[in-house]
Parts: structure tokens; C-alpha cells; sequence
């Protein structure tokens, strides 16, 4: 081989080595700035998955408070239903006796325990939907 071709040839093997290099060299520097990047982020979403498995434990217990709050919802609606029929037997029977409704000690005691749970009844209702509109939100 000539010394030309050699020297040409050495020239051409040792740029493509150059080249080759700075590939590597840009592949390291992007290896490098991903993995910064990664390590950065693992303790960003090690704090979501904790808030995550924090507001999964909200949602059980928002679960369980909703689910005894219809219960006690659900007393409170039969037991509206029955006030009227009791209330109105009384009046007749008070009507009868010549006085009112409200002079009978239970039936005071009665109304006053309708109006308390109805009125708890309302508060309830309105945090109750609040509560759920949020959680069928997430």
C-alpha cells in the first residue's frame, strides 16, 4: 500500500474513532442528565404515593361515615313517616279530652325530637353531599 493511501486511511480510521467518541461522549452526557433527572423526581413521587395511599385510607373512611350517616338518615326517614299518624291520633284524642296536642308531655317531648333530628337531618344532607360530590370528583 502507498504511504498516501496508508496516511489517508489512518486519517479516515482515526476520525471515524473521533466520531465514534463524541457519540459515546453525547450518549454519557444524556445517560448522565436521565439519571439526574430520575433521582430527582423519586422523592417528588415517593411523597404522591404516600398522599395517594392517604387519601385512599380518606376515601374508606369517608366510605364508612357516609354509609353510618345513611343509617341514621334512614331511622330518621321511618320514623318521619310514623310522626304524622302518631301526631294526628293524638290531636283527635287531645280534641277529645278537651285539650291541646302540645299539653301532653310526650307529645311535646315527640315534636321536639322530630323537629331536632329534622333539623340535623338538613345539616347533615348538605355536608353529605358536599363530601360526596368531592369523592366521585377523584
Amino acid at each position: 500500500m502507498k504511504p498516501d493511501v496508508k496516511r489517508i486511511l489512518t486519517k479516515l480510521s482515526k476520525n471515524k474513532v473521533e466520531l465514534s467518541e463524541a457519540k459515546a461522549k453525547a450518549l454519557i452526557k444524556d445517560f448522565r442528565k436521565a439519571e439526574s433527572g430520575m433521582k430527582s423526581k423519586i422523592k417528588i413521587l415517593e411523597k404522591l404515593d404516600t398522599e395517594i395511599k392517604n387519601i385512599k385510607k380518606l376515601e374508606s373512611l369517608v366510605e364508612k361515615e357516609i354509609n353510618e350517616t345513611g343509617d341514621f338518615m334512614e331511622i330518621y326517614g321511618r320514623g318521619k313517616d310514623k310522626f304524622n299518624g302518631i301526631y294526628d291520633n293524638f290531636q283527635k284524642k287531645a280534641k277529645e279530652l278537651g285539650i291541646k296536642v302540645d299539653q301532653i308531655p310526650v307529645m311535646k317531648e315527640l315534636e321536639k325530637s322530630f323537629d331536632d333530628a329534622a333539623d340535623a337531618y338538613v345539616a347533615v344532607s348538605k355536608i353529605n353531599s358536599k363530601v360526596l360530590d368531592f369523592f366521585l370528583k377523584i
